[in-house]
């Protein structure tokens, strides 16, 4: 297999990855099992801390042993993840099998990132047009996987457990052909993890001022999701359209991706500064609540998330080693779920507590506070 083809197994992986078909029927399932509110909030809990405790170790494990070989394994766990859902009929084998999903995301979380960069250097392409190109398309997939989820989840709640699976292990075999190219870390312990961490959120500036930017605008971005349905039932907005918000959302990060392919060659300043501001505006928009106006606050909040998606590896890659972009990849990830953690509490409460105007309106906030923190930070450090 020539190397070019080998690229696309590659953007293959990266797309297949992305169609998750049980993400809209999982809390059907839930409920037949018999799960509580309090048991689904801790089984998602258990799943984030999977993947944060163990997203920096593994994407160093990674830049140490093999990417390619994180690939397959984490792929693997996650095919292994949604299998265990096929057959679940307990609270007990729900948490395994999250426990599952969160180990194959937490090995295989920026290994992508890392050797699309690696197959750009190579091959002599614009990584940062080809990560944006893959986020163009990754939404379609996106779309697709919601989609067939409700359509197999009406003939059997278990059936779209059954196509991640098959999905996963695609991903498996494509990862297969995967040649493994870029530096690898040479040496180093387990102690030269605390020594990475230490250098990308303290030492080197330009890139904690870049990871700090990073994480708070997917983030940030992310924890709105929570207020889409709210949002459109307050906005007189038909019942039957509330998924259409989703759907809007999700297809925003196309012309997002595309705007950043555009930007490639911009300065720092700018390609952080570009989600933030759309970001701020999409939030005060929504704050309107108007049922003409909240869609286009909900596209201009899917282009920030679209374009912050893009941007994330050419933007690490400027101002770190290859041999530790995984690690490095994972850091962020890292440091953009520990900003999520509080503003999804934060979002929700609000909303709850003083409604969904409210919560809109403190997201806009932090939005600003956020942008002006992040932007000066990395004005200093160019």
């Amino acid at each position: 297999m020539t190397l070019l083809w080998s690229y696309r197994a590659l953007q293959a992986e990266m797309i297949v990855t992305q169609m998750v078909v049980s993400m809209t029927i999982i809390n059907l399932l839930y409920s037949n099992i018999g799960l509580s509110q309090t048991q689904i909030g801790i089984t998602q809990a258990i799943f984030t801390a999977t993947v944060l405790l163990l997203n920096i170790p593994l994407g160093w494990l990674a830049d140490r042993s093999g990417r390619k070989l994180m690939n397959i394994i984490g792929d693997g766990l996650v095919a292994l993840g949604f299998g265990l859902y096929v057959f679940a009929n307990s609270f007990e084998q729900v948490v395994v099998a999250e426990i599952l999903i969160g180990l194959g995301i937490a090995s295989s979380m920026g290994v992508d990132i890392a050797m699309q960069r690696a197959y750009c250097d190579r091959l002599k392409l614009d990584y940062a047009k080809e990560a944006a190109r893959i986020h163009t398309i990754a939404p379609i997939a996106v779309i697709l996987g919601m989609l067939a989820g409700g359509w197999l989840g009406s003939i059997d709640v278990r059936a779209p457990f059954m196509a991640d699976v098959a999905l996963f292990a695609m991903s498996m075999v494509l990862s297969f052909a995967v040649r493994d190219l870029g530096p690898r870390l040479k040496h180093g312990t387990l102690s030269s993890i605390v020594h990475i961490t230490r250098h990308s959120l303290i030492d080197n500036k330009r890139l904690s001022a870049r990871i700090l930017a990073i994480a708070s605008t997917r983030e940030s971005t992310h924890a709105l999701v929570w207020l889409l349905t709210p949002a459109t039932l307050a906005s007189n907005i038909p019942l039957w359209l509330v998924g259409a918000s989703w759907a809007l959302i999700r297809g925003a990060h196309m012309p997002g991706a595309m705007l950043a392919s555009r930007t490639s060659s911009h300065s720092a300043v700018r390609r952080l500064s570009i989600p933030l501001m759309f970001g701020i505006a999409g939030t005060i928009i929504c704050i309107t609540l108007n049922i003409w106006l909240l869609p286009v606050g909900i596209v201009l909040l899917g282009m920030a998330a679209g374009y912050a998606r893009s941007t994330t590896g050419p933007l690490l890659a400027e101002v770190s080693d290859a041999s530790v972009q995984t690690t490095v990849a994972s850091i962020a990830s890292t440091a953009g779920q520990i900003v999520y953690i509080p503003v999804v509490i934060g979002v929700n409460w609000m909303a709850s507590s003083h409604g969904v105007v409210a919560a809109y309106a403190a997201n806009a906030i932090v939005f600003a506070l956020l942008a002006s923190i992040t932007i000066r930070r990395v004005m200093q450090h160019p």
